[in-house]
């Protein structure tokens, strides 16, 4: 074997051919590395102007232009891998043709067999477009509520309250119940006895609520609407009010211990279920 010959071909290929795929792979990791780097940015400025939800605050706007650009990174490294692949192996004189012919081919075929896949992929664009929700909401999507960990054009990913991980394709996505968008309801009925004093109970709920409204996570502070239900052994009452999004469930867990607290100082009886038993002689 002649190993002069041969080192002198491997060395004039890495002269031409190999400085070119070497090339080719660092132009594409710059791009996609430079991709990553401005693409949050230019997001930033182009949602902002064109695109901002009115119902987002600047938290809410931030986590969807986070899970935007996290779907644009993905989708656009993919499109560079595939692109840099086919032009390595025309560089190392792979005639590309019968492979695009029978990716077309497969294509069509794997098309007819993930319908749920394309499917799932439109979903997900029209969920993203519409703002429906973004990673860090509290969310009701197929009867299921937790937090959104994770979202792509596929599947969004929820953890709930007993930590279970939920893994619900975009497609099956008919209805998404957004808990935590714009801001939350504090929507809360309280049974009190029919002997209560209501314009004295409403007094007392409006101020509670006025204290309550101190705090900077209320927006709009808590107060009794009016009876809700004439129940059997209460009157029930409605209070609503406003907070940020997701600090409903702290506030309204604040809010019924005041409300605990002024009832028992007020002697404002909260009725319970109880039984009566008579007993008469035979």
């Amino acid at each position: 074997m002649d190993y002069v010959n041969l080192n002198s071909a491997i060395l004039a290929w890495l002269q031409t051919s190999g400085l070119k795929i070497a090339a080719i792979i660092i132009l594409g990791i710059v791009a996609q590395f430079l991709i990553a780097k401005t693409s949050k940015s230019i997001l930033s400025a182009t949602i902002n102007k064109h695109f901002a939800a009115k119902d987002r605050s600047d938290t809410g706007k931030e986590k969807r232009i986070n899970t935007i650009n996290q779907v644009m990174t993905k989708t656009t490294g993919i499109i560079l891998f595939l692109i840099i692949l086919l032009m390595v192996f025309i560089e190392l004189g792979i005639n590309v043709t019968p492979i695009l012919t029978g990716a077309g081919i497969v294509g069509i075929a794997v098309g007819f067999g993930a319908q749920d896949m394309v499917k799932n992929l439109f979903h997900g664009i029209f969920i993203l477009v519409e703002d429906q929700y973004s990673e860090g909401d509290v969310v009701t999507l197929s009867g299921i509520t937790g937090t959104v960990e994770d979202f792509d054009l596929r599947k969004t990913i929820l953890r709930d309250l007993d930590g279970t991980q939920h893994h619900i394709p975009n497609g099956e996505i008919t209805i998404a119940s957004n808990r935590t968008k714009g801001w939350s309801g504090i929507n809360l009925n309280i049974g009190v006895a029919y002997s209560t004093d209501l314009k004295k109970l409403k007094q007392i709920v409006d101020e509670l609520g006025q204290e309550l409204a101190k705090k900077d996570s209320v927006v709009k502070a808590p107060e009794l609407v009016g009876v809700e239900e004439f129940a059997d052994s209460a009157i029930v009452v409605k209070i609503l009010g406003r907070t940020k999004p997701g600090s409903q469930w702290e506030v309204t867990r604040e809010f019924r211990q005041l409300l605990k607290d002024k009832f028992e100082d007020e002697n404002i009886e909260i009725p319970y279920p109880h039984q009566v038993e008579i007993q008469k002689s035979a």
